[in-house]
């Protein structure tokens, strides 16, 4: 598992700039799904326990399409815990590309997929995918994530 983080540290130290438009998207993420990159962030040095074993779960875990669940524990809040995980430099480093959807209770499902493929796929594909139905909405995404590591965070269930 230390080898991995370690792997994804040195990726993200070769990184010399990031996209500007990648910035503004996750900032733009984070503000509708109510995540702040500054409220309850930290460094990745000392991490308490469970925070290190969700990010070695989701980072050292199977290869395939996997969920990992947080369960209730006394004076964990679910949601604060998903999002500084999520919000980290790992996550945001070790996945292609990543979605939080809030509250998936109020939404159709066509809701929530419309919501994934704003997040996951890049905007110059969605004029191309907006007025397709619900099935080829999925397989159009479906084929786009086939060669991605993705994350997807569903709040609230």
């Amino acid at each position: 598992p230390q080898s991995r983080i370690t792997d994804i540290k040195q990726r993200m130290q070769q990184l010399e700039h990031t996209d500007s438009e990648i910035i503004d998207a996750i900032k733009t993420f984070e503000a509708e799904a109510g995540i702040s990159s500054s409220s309850k962030s930290r460094d990745t040095v000392g991490l308490d326990d469970r925070m290190e074993e969700l990010l070695d779960l989701l980072i050292e875990g199977p290869p395939q399409l996997s969920a990992v669940t947080i369960l209730d524990s006394i004076g964990l809040d679910k949601t604060a815990f998903a999002a500084e995980a999520y919000s980290s430099n790992y996550m945001k480093h070790y996945f292609d590309c990543h979605a939080w959807v809030q509250e998936p209770y109020t939404c159709y499902a066509d809701q929530i997929l419309d919501i994934i493929i704003k997040f996951l796929m890049p905007s110059s594909r969605l004029s191309e995918i907006k007025d397709k139905n619900y099935e080829m909405k999925k397989i159009i995404l479906h084929e786009y994530l086939m060669t991605k590591r993705y994350l997807i965070v569903i709040d609230d269930v």
